[in-house]
């Protein structure tokens, strides 16, 4: 089994890992190729560890990640090592928390039950901070260098005035914008400006007073922004009278960098958080309130420092964003709460199916929803995510066969072959061998030997 998985191996290294999407100038038949060889990974990562395989799932894995980097396509490409590795930790967790189930040690010890999972994840949580060093989570990461920043708001209080009146950013507008070019829309407000009024920025662009380059680079920036936070925009433009002066666009973009910035270290938690996800479905819930006390104590400055910035904000531009006000007083640990709905969702609907009126598992998710609208506000703009999350739920675990599922990523009804401790520590102990040889490290791999021996494991700071 080991020698076919490392000639598998060997043959996907051997092929592009990335796609250009078709609305980017990619091609048809690279993309489907490609496609196709993603789909193959994602059966190996979902059913590998389900044949206690865990090692060798990260090693599929890893691959992946090397491979990614190694062949670049010219062009703006797709990458799915987001949903690849989601795969592989998710079924690895799985599969360690059902054989668990069977040993002695670990069966009634919720502590043991973190230590052995604290080390699976250890390299998986390098490999994700690895991944997301080169992953540009929204548009507005690009305001991090604050000399960008510095720049980008000067325009604005320069030329907002013309450019970034509410009516003037409709997402039409914006959008027709973007798809043409920002050369062509300069073109166009050349053609068509009031001559009573010129427009300050051609003026200076014609004197030469800024680069047309700088205000391309400028005006690019700001119209992806509204694009991709056009909810973000449309609570904005509803909310505060700042929005009635386009100089002042600049105080929305300042909220939306407070914003990024946890969404940032919120994005290297989500190992973490996938596995309190786990630990709840499994119905393990003395472990799970385990690793979430630890894991709020571990994140309550960083959440902390957060908070402060965007009361900064408040107090230095007198106006308030309910939505990004009540992102951030998630303080990282509210998404755990609704991971713990999502997890009773499917008892409840058993419990409804049986005919139960009295359903524990429907009384506990009431009482959840209840505990978490306390300190749950928002713009009353859009649905939010955590209602669309139990929704999806709800239509899944009630028809799950609605829609149907792609050929490709269709689950195959494998047996389980669960692992025993000494397998388990065995694989742990081995973890950085490479497949192919069994001695030292795997070609690319810079994964450190996970640490153990440690009683009470907890999750390690962000």
């Amino acid at each position: 089994m080991q020698r076919l998985l490392v000639d598998g191996i060997c043959w996907l290294e051997q092929h592009p890992w990335l796609y250009v999407p078709l609305e980017n100038g990619g091609k048809p038949g690279p993309l489907l190729r490609t496609q196709a060889l993603q789909s193959v990974v994602r059966f190996l990562l979902r059913e590998l560890p389900r044949l206690g395989l865990l090692r060798e799932t990260f090693h599929v894995l890893q691959t992946a990640f090397r491979m990614e980097r190694r062949y670049r396509p010219e062009g703006q490409a797709i990458t799915e090592f987001d949903r690849l590795f989601e795969f592989a930790l998710r079924s690895s967790l799985a599969a360690v928390v059902r054989s668990a189930k069977d040993w002695d040690e670990v069966r009634d010890d919720a502590e043991s039950l973190i230590e052995c999972i604290g080390e699976v994840l250890d390299p998986y949580q390098k490999l994700w901070i690895d991944h997301s060093r080169t992953m540009r989570i929204s548009s507005v990461d690009g305001l991090r260098d604050n000399e960008d920043w510095d720049e980008l708001a000067e325009f604005i209080d320069a030329y907002g005035s013309d450019l970034f009146h509410a009516s003037q950013l409709t997402l039409g507008n914006v959008r027709a914008i973007l798809h043409n070019g920002v050369d062509w829309y300069l073109e166009y407000l050349e053609k068509e400006q009031d001559p009573l009024h010129p427009m300050r920025l051609l003026e200076d662009i014609e004197d030469g007073r800024i680069e047309r380059e700088d205000a391309a680079w400028a005006l690019e920036t700001i119209y992806s922004i509204v694009v991709d936070k056009f909810d973000r925009f449309l609570e904005y433009n509803t909310t505060t009278t700042q929005s009635d002066y386009g100089e002042n666009f600049y105080c929305l973009l300042e909220f939306l960098r407070v914003e990024a910035a946890y969404d940032r270290d919120a994005w290297h938690m989500q190992p973490l958080t996938l596995v309190h996800e786990v630990l709840c479905r499994a119905g393990l819930l003395e472990a799970a309130k385990l690793w979430e006390t630890t894991y709020e104590v571990q994140t309550a400055d960083i959440a902390a420092q957060h908070l402060e910035d965007l009361r900064e904000l408040q107090q230095e531009y007198g106006m308030r964003m309910p939505v990004i006000a009540d992102h951030l007083n998630q303080r990282f640990v509210k998404p755990l709460a609704v991971n713990r709905m999502l997890a009773l969702v499917k008892p409840a609907v058993e419990d409804a199916r049986r005919g139960e009126t009295d359903s524990p598992a429907f009384a506990e998710l009431s009482r959840e929803i209840d505990a978490y609208l306390k300190d749950s506000w928002g713009s009353g703009i859009d649905v939010p995510a955590w209602i669309r999350s139990l929704d999806k739920e709800v239509d899944e675990t009630t028809d799950p066969e609605e829609g149907g599922r792609p050929g490709s990523d269709a689950e195959i009804d494998l047996p389980f072959v669960p692992l025993s401790l000494v397998q388990f520590r065995e694989q742990i102990r081995r973890w950085r061998e490479s497949l192919r040889t069994g001695r030292g490290k795997a070609p690319g791999d810079s994964t450190r030997r996970p640490p153990r021996g440690r009683r009470g494991r907890r999750p390690k700071d962000p």
